[in-house]
């Protein structure tokens, strides 16, 4: 089940190399987090 859709824009001045590699460092950040927090949501 999906609790939370994250969107970022990028600025435009990094290269596309360095853009990939935010985006490689967030995914791996965001995915780290998994396990670590045991959060009870209500609907």
């Amino acid at each position: 089940m999906t609790h939370h859709i994250i969107l970022w824009k990028l600025k435009d001045e990094l290269s596309d190399a360095q853009k990939i590699e935010v985006k490689k460092n967030i995914k791996d950040g965001l995915e780290g987090l998994a396990g670590r927090y045991c959060l009870d949501y209500e609907d």
